[in-house]
């Protein structure tokens, strides 16, 4: 895995050489693994790295979670910056928009060129069809890219469970996270039922919706690139 992430990254350019980096990590598997793969290309790439962690105060083991991270970071010897949710709306768009708002003030205020998510594949297909469901135009149906604005998500070509296998292996410390199988969250509904249900109910399934969507997002970027009649 890290030598296919290294290809990739070669191959796009996703994070140039010297670039300073803060990485968005939870304590999951998916931001863990990220957090180890950066690090140990760091010095080919002359990269220099801090970790970011968000208490969302959701649930009564973030705490844990965030001590997780920091030894992580300390571990790594990188720098280490903690942020913590204040406000009531515990709605999904809220905590998204206030984890996004605290890395955003960080690496502005740093002097940090790019964040980086550990978003994969599955998050790229869950996104797809979260947003369909929504009534998306494309432009929602293909949200998650390898790079919007100062955000890079270098892991959109790996699987969730090629992710778990490889933080296995290298024995990785990571926390699961409860609230993933809250049905209460619209996004875990189509995560822990829709996907699931579909890829038992039709062949291939998965493998036709990450193709057509990978389609779409191609002649998206096509399409945008196009000048506009005025």
């Amino acid at each position: 895995m890290l030598n296919a992430l290294h290809k990739h990254l070669q191959e796009t350019d996703l994070l140039p050489p010297a670039s300073k980096i803060l990485v968005a990590v939870s304590g999951g598997v998916d931001s863990v693994t990220l957090l180890h793969l950066l690090h140990n290309l760091r010095k080919y790439y002359d990269w220099e790295i801090a970790v970011a962690h968000y208490n969302h105060g959701v649930r009564s083991a973030a705490t844990r979670d965030a001590i997780l991270v920091g030894d992580l970071a300390g571990q790594y010897g990188h720098p280490f910056y903690l942020g913590k949710y204040e406000n009531s709306d515990f709605s999904e768009a809220a905590l998204r928009r206030a984890r996004y708002s605290f890395l955003e003030e960080i690496r502005r205020d740093m002097g940090f060129d790019y964040i980086v998510t550990a978003h994969h594949n599955n998050d790229f297909l869950e996104t797809a069809i979260f947003n369909t469901i929504r009534g998306a135009d494309r432009e929602g149906m293909v949200a998650l890219r390898p790079k919007r604005g100062k955000v890079i998500r270098p892991m959109l070509n790996f699987s969730k469970p090629e992710i778990v296998v490889f933080a296995n292996l290298q024995n990785l410390a990571y926390l699961e996270d409860s609230t993933n199988s809250d049905l209460a969250y619209s996004r875990n509904f189509v995560r822990g039922v829709l996907l699931p249900h579909g890829s038992i109910k039709f062949k291939n399934f998965h493998h036709n919706i990450d193709r057509k969507s990978t389609r779409l997002n191609s002649s998206h970027t096509d399409i945008s690139r196009m000048p506009s009649s005025a």
